[in-house]
């Protein structure tokens, strides 16, 4: 294969352009896709200008085959500006969706998969009305829907992953109807098969994997020996899947049927042997068959070692080798063969920085078998190394994507961790906060700290570049999302990532980053009146840590039926269906009662899965009561974020700025948000910005001045693509990624709009909300909505949040106050907890200003101490004379 270098392709784009007949010699090359060898005199005589953009395609395959960023970057700049564009006429509308997919490969080999998914969907939104008759369209609509199955299987995403794999083969299914032609789905469908396997879901994987190989199976019965050889490999790849997972659940019938054909079609001394040989050692190891078992073993280990640079292969080899161990040898044996796994899985880590699936395998296995045979100390200190892993590449000037595509993974590792401390070595707590606080928004405290260190840097033309920086990034992710972004967009985002990356390194660097927060240290910060409870929802069971001042606690909860009841629970309260919730609230109640019950007046509460989308206050506890009754509640992501703003006090004056932006007629207009705005500005320091003072630049440009920011206004979660989230200013609209680009330092920011504090829910990192991105842009607290709230209630309780917080109360006592304020106004349709629930406070709940009765009775006190001073002395003067 010719090299596609930056020359070759400026050679190739004269071709194209040129003046000259080739007699169709770069035709063929078009159609042919994979050539070995290219002529660069014979193009150069071409004067060809039809099927331009099918050339300019060909050339972007070669360089994506040979990894050639520069080159794909260059084509892609041609493409646009060679190429017209037409969306309406289906030639040109086609070349353009071949454009926008091959952006969509640019982007994920850069690694920006939040844009590569965004190309691809742009790809299928364009095709997916318009590809019957036209198996170009379909083909390309197919790729593009397995290109965002990969993505999504990339991130732990697996369903979703599945539905894109399960709607390219109904294209499939559909482009063959009424034709002789068979579908070509085995690859979508051994895809499938491997999402369910990752979710552990194996005999639905099978299944999957069987339909796969179903026509090679036939098809080795009755192809000639010549085709079978060529052919060997490709079906050997989709027989290895199967029967690596018949010999994960033990079928040891399938497993040998599966064998026999392998043995048939493989050829001698073929390097892909290794993976054969290997799997037919588990085979033998399952058949309890050690000789034959104990030979595959050799045979694999002789290849795989016969090359250097093979790290991966090595580790899977002794991970495997460690179940042959366990079964033939001894359990010291096996140990032994995943201490080596782990070594190779450490060197794989001193050349990447990326962590493999693999590797936390191995980790896991053995954490198992300690577990399995009561060295549970041994267990539980390889979980404790594996979380202060974690924590040091926390410490990085990179927050790693592997981290969060690899979560899911951790979970097994850390309810092992999390069940032995319960059962065995309560003493060992201070172990499952650190365990627990690793699946606890790591990204988002990374930004929030980083946001908190830029706030106190003395370099100030550092943090200016930073902020535009950001801003500038902000407007490509907003420019993507619209779907408005060429590839120069791209180029530029991916510069002005890589400029952020260095500067964020710069500010690590004058502010080190803090040690890792220990329970100890959490627990000499949070006042003696809060308990704060964290979650984390395994497999089997909830567990819920309880942190006070003086004491911790750690409580089992069985997740039999809890999940279940908070994924129904969540539907009944958010769309008010009538009072259906009560049954489910009452047996939510009754499952958490030990948890919720022997706690201080106030929680915090840090939630997980499903309980992270519910407000826990209005749970029914056993005696009937709403939680409300009896705690005041605020929510946080992570102990230490809420360790991270509550350092400080705010000052004795605080500044409010009040936004109530004016719509134009397509919008519903909030009829009390005068009546509201009007309520705070009287209660608080505050300066009203309406109308058409209440814009988007200003927002951004005055918001820093302030210590508290109250938006009284529309705003929209957008769950398919959090970055078109929005709050609506008079101007214009303030998108999910532009908050993140702020840098705050506010004591509060009130959301008084609808649907603040809902998005996607992901697995150790929380809910992608905008109330998340003021957290991460360094609010302290932010009171947000969880739902679609009538202007109405939001008004009612947000008045009578500021006046409880004007009289000194705490912001979460405050919030409390205000509900019950608002049930005895509304004894009736306002107990539905749909109507008051929805308002949550996340991080700092504190009060912002000192309880003015506390004032009164101090200054009280010390007057009738001086008075009874006085008349003492006054008693003592008078009864010296007297005697």
């Amino acid at each position: 294969m010719v090299r596609l270098s930056c020359t070759y392709f400026f050679i190739l784009l004269t071709v194209l352009l040129s003046g000259q007949d080739c007699g169709g010699y770069c035709n063929n090359i078009a159609f042919a896709k994979n050539f070995e060898i290219v002529n660069p005199e014979r193009i150069l005589e071409c004067n060809c200008t039809d099927n331009v953009a099918l050339k300019l395609d060909t050339f972007f395959s070669v360089a994506v085959q040979e990894e050639d960023i520069i080159s794909q970057k260059l084509i892609l700049n041609q493409m646009e500006n060679v190429l017209s564009f037409n969306r309406d006429n289906p030639t040109t509308s086609t070349n353009f969706s071949q454009y926008i997919f091959n952006t969509g490969l640019y982007n994920k080999h850069i690694n920006n998969l939040d844009l590569a998914e965004k190309k691809y969907n742009e790809v299928v939104s364009n095709l997916k009305n318009s590809y019957k008759n036209d198996p170009q369209r379909a083909e390309l609509l197919s790729l593009a829907l397995q290109q965002l199955a990969e993505i999504s299987t990339s991130r732990s995403n697996f369903q979703k992953s599945i539905n894109h794999l399960e709607y390219s083969i109904d294209l499939e299914k559909k482009r063959v109807e009424g034709t002789s032609q068979r579908p070509v789905t085995y690859s979508m469908l051994s895809r499938i098969g491997v999402n369910y396997s990752m979710m552990g879901k194996g005999e639905e994987a099978l299944r999957y994997f069987r339909l796969g190989t179903e026509p090679m199976k036939e098809a080795v019965s009755h192809l000639s020996p010549e085709r079978i050889k060529s052919l060997a490999y490709i079906f050997i790849g989709y027989f290895n899947l199967e029967l690596e997972e018949t010999l994960k659940l033990k079928k040891n019938k399938e497993s040998y049927e599966l064998l026999n054909i392998i043995s048939k079609i493989q050829q001698p001394n073929h390097p892909r042997n290794k993976a054969i040989n290997l799997l037919k050692a588990k085979y033998f190891t399952n058949s309890n068959n050690q000789d034959s078992a104990s030979y595959y073993y050799k045979l694999s280990k002789d290849s795989i070692f016969a090359s250097e640079n093979n790290t991966t292969e090595k580790l899977n080899y002794y991970t495997n080798y460690a179940i042959f161990c366990e079964t033939f040898k001894s359990p010291e044996d096996a140990l032994l063969s995943l201490d080596t796994a782990i070594f190779y899985g450490d060197h794989l880590l001193a050349t990447s920085t990326k962590w493999s699936r693999n590797m936390i395998h191995a980790k896991s296995e053995k954490i198992r078998l300690l577990h399995q045979l009561g060295r549970s100390n041994e267990a539980l200190n390889l979980i404790s190394l594996f979380a202060k892993e974690i924590n040091q590449r926390l410490s990085g000037a990179v927050i790693f994507e592997d981290h969060i595509n690899h979560i899911n993974e951790f979970y097994p590792i850390f309810e092992i961790g999390l069940n032995i401390i319960e059962k065995e070595f309560p003493e060992k707590i201070h172990l499952a906060f650190d365990i627990i606080e690793c699946t606890k928004s790591l990204s988002l405290y990374k930004s929030s700290l980083l946001t908190q260190n830029s706030k106190n840097s003395n370099q100030d033309s550092l943090i200016l570049k930073f902020k535009t920086l950001n801003a500038l990034a902000s407007q490509y992710l907003l420019n993507q999302a619209r779907g408005d972004s060429t590839i120069e967009t791209s180029n530029n985002l991916y510069d002005t990532h890589k400029m952020i990356a260095e500067i964020k390194g710069k500010l690590l660097e004058e502010s080190p980053f803090p040690k890792p927060l220990s329970i100890s240290d959490y627990q000499s910060n949070i006042d003696r009146n809060k308990t704060h409870i964290l979650s984390f929802s395994g497999a089997d069971h909830y567990y819920f840590l309880s942190i006070e001042s003086n004491k911790t606690k750690l409580v089992k909860v069985e997740n039999t039926e809890l999940d279940s009841l908070l994924k129904k629970y969540i539907t009944e309260i958010s769309t008010f269906q009538n009072n259906l919730f009560q049954e489910s609230s009452e047996k939510i109640g009754v499952l958490l009662n030990k948890v919720l019950s022997d706690t201080k007046k106030e929680i915090i509460f840090s939630g997980d899965g499903y309980l992270d989308l519910i407000p826990i206050e209005s749970i029914i506890m056993p005696d009937g009561n709403f939680l409300l009754n009896k705690k005041c509640i605020s929510y946080s992501p992570s102990a230490k974020i809420q360790h991270l703003f509550n350092t400080g006090l705010p000052s004795e004056k605080l500044k409010t700025a009040i936004f109530r932006p004016s719509f134009n007629d397509d919008v519903m207009p909030l009829e009390y948000a005068e009546k509201e705005c009007a309520a705070i500005l009287k209660l608080m320091n505050g300066e009203l910005f309406e109308n058409g003072a209440a814009s988007k630049d200003l927002f951004l440009t005055e918001s820093e001045q302030f210590d508290i920011l109250h938006l009284a206004t529309h705003a929209k979660s957008i769950n398919d693509d959090p970055s078109k989230s929005y709050i609506n200013f008079t101007d214009s609209k303030l998108y999910f990624n532009e908050i993140r680009s702020m840098i705050l330092g506010t004591e509060l920011v009130c959301l008084s709009a609808c649907e603040t504090n809902s998005g996607l829910n992901f697995n150790g990192e929380g809910v992608q909300s905008l109330a998340r991105n003021f957290i991460a842009s360094g609010a302290k607290s932010v009171v947000s909505s969880l739902w679609q709230i009538s202007d109405q209630t939001t008004s009612e309780i947000t008045i009578s949040f500021y006046k409880y917080l004007s009289k000194g109360y705490s912001k979460a006592e405050a919030l409390q106050k205000s509900k019950i304020d608002f049930l005895e106004h509304h004894p009736d349709d306002g107990m539905h907890p749909y109507y008051w629930a929805g308002l949550v406070l996340t991080g700092n709940s504190d009060a912002i200003t000192s309880n003015n009765k506390w004032k009164y009775l101090l200054g009280g006190s010390v007057l009738i101490f001086f008075i009874g001073l006085t008349a003492f002395k006054q008693f003592t003067k008078i009864s010296k004379k007297a005697s």
